[in-house]
C-alpha cells in the first residue's frame, strides 16, 4: 500500500501565488499537540513535525488554532474532521483557501460525512473511496513518514502469541467493531490464558487480566508478538485503512489479524494478514494461529 503524507499532496499545489498569505491554519479536531517534538509520541507525531520543517524551508508558517476567529495571512485552513463550532467563522475567508479531511470514520464522527457541512470547503479530502471524485472530494492515505521505528528485533520463538493495542471505547454505530474488541477480550479471559496482552487507554485488570497499561511506540510494543488484533474501529468501509493499525505490526514482524474492510485487497496484499472472517469463531481462530508453524509465519512475513 503506498502511503502519502497527507499535506503534502494539498499544500504544494496552487500555493504559491499567496504571495504575502504565508500561514497555514491547522485545525486539529481530537488530533491535539500535533506539531511536538519528534520524540514526543513519536509513530503519531513525526510525520507532522517533518511536514512542518519542510513546509518552513518554503516559507510557510504553520498554526495549530482551535479557533477560525481573526486569523490574518492566511495561506490554507485545514481542518482535521468538520469543526461544527467554527463554521460560521470559518465563511471570513475565501472558500479556495478552506481544506476539510475527514479522519475519523463515520462510527466515531457520524457528522463528518453529512454532505451539508461539506459546502464550507472547497475541497474534501477522505480515506473513503466512494466519495472520490477527483473534482471536490480526493483520496488521501494514513500518513506515516517512514518506517525507522523499530530496534532489535525479537526472535520469532521469543515472542509471545498475540497482542491487541487500543483505547477502549464504547461505540453503538452499526458499523462499529468495538464489539469484537470485547469478543476478543472475554475469549481470553474465559480461556485464562497468559497468551494474549492488552494495551492501551482506559482499560483496566478488571476488563482482562493481563492489561499491560499504555504503549508508548505501538511498533516496539508489537515486535514482542507473533500476531497482533489490528481491528479497525469500522467495517466494511471501502478504503478505510489506518496505517497505524496493519503496517506497525508488519514493520515489526509481526502477523496482523484484521476484521477486512471492504476492497482491503485492492491496498494490501491477502497473504501479508490473517482475516477474522475466514473463521467461524475465535476458538478457530486461536487453534490456527497457536499451531501455526514458523515457516508458514515467514511465509508471511516474506510476501
Amino acid at each position: 500500500m503506498k502511503l502519502r503524507n497527507l499535506f503534502f499532496l494539498l499544500l504544494f499545489v496552487k500555493m504559491s501565488f499567496f504571495a504575502k498569505d504565508n500561514i497555514i491554519y491547522v485545525h486539529s479536531g481530537c488530533m491535539g499537540n500535533m506539531f511536538g517534538n519528534r520524540g514526543d509520541n513519536q509513530y503519531k507525531r513525526k510525520h507532522f513535525h517533518d511536514l512542518k520543517i519542510a513546509l518552513q524551508k518554503l516559507g510557510y508558517q504553520i498554526k495549530q488554532v482551535s479557533s477560525f476567529d481573526n486569523l490574518s495571512n492566511v495561506a490554507a485552513i485545514v481542518s482535521l474532521d468538520v469543526p461544527l463550532n467554527q463554521l460560521r467563522n470559518l465563511q471570513k475567508y475565501p472558500m479556495e483557501k478552506r481544506i476539510l479531511f475527514l479522519w475519523e470514520p463515520p462510527t466515531v464522527k457520524a457528522y463528518n460525512y453529512e454532505k451539508k457541512y461539506h459546502k464550507y470547503f472547497s475541497k474534501v479530502y477522505t480515506l473513503l473511496d466512494e466519495f472520490v471524485d477527483n473534482k471536490k472530494y480526493f483520496k488521501f492515505y494514513d500518513p506515516q513518514s517512514s518506517f525507522d521505528y523499530v530496534k532489535d528485533s525479537v526472535a520469532f520463538e521469543d515472542k509471545k502469541l498475540c497482542v491487541m493495542l487500543t483505547r477502549k471505547m464504547n461505540r453503538n454505530h452499526y458499523l462499529s467493531l468495538t464489539s469484537e474488541r470485547y469478543k476478543i477480550i472475554n475469549f481470553f479471559n474465559t480461556l485464562k490464558s497468559d497468551e494474549f496482552d492488552l494495551y492501551g487507554k482506559g482499560w483496566s485488570k478488571k476488563d482482562c487480566s493481563n492489561y499491560k497499561g499504555f504503549a508508548p511506540s505501538r511498533p516496539q510494543c508489537c515486535k514482542h508478538y507473533k500476531f497482533v488484533f489490528c481491528y479497525e474501529n469500522a467495517r466494511d468501509l471501502k478504503g478505510y485503512i489506518t496505517s497505524h493499525k496493519i503496517i506497525f505490526p508488519m514493520i515489526a514482524r509481526s502477523v496482523p489479524i484484521r476484521w477486512s474492510e471492504a476492497n482491503v485487497e485492492g491496498h494490501i496484499p491477502k497473504n501479508c494478514f490473517i482475516s477474522r472472517e475466514d473463521f467461524e469463531n475465535y476458538e478457530d481462530l486461536y487453534q490456527y494461529i497457536k499451531n501455526m508453524l514458523q515457516v508458514k509465519v515467514l511465509i508471511i512475513f516474506e510476501s
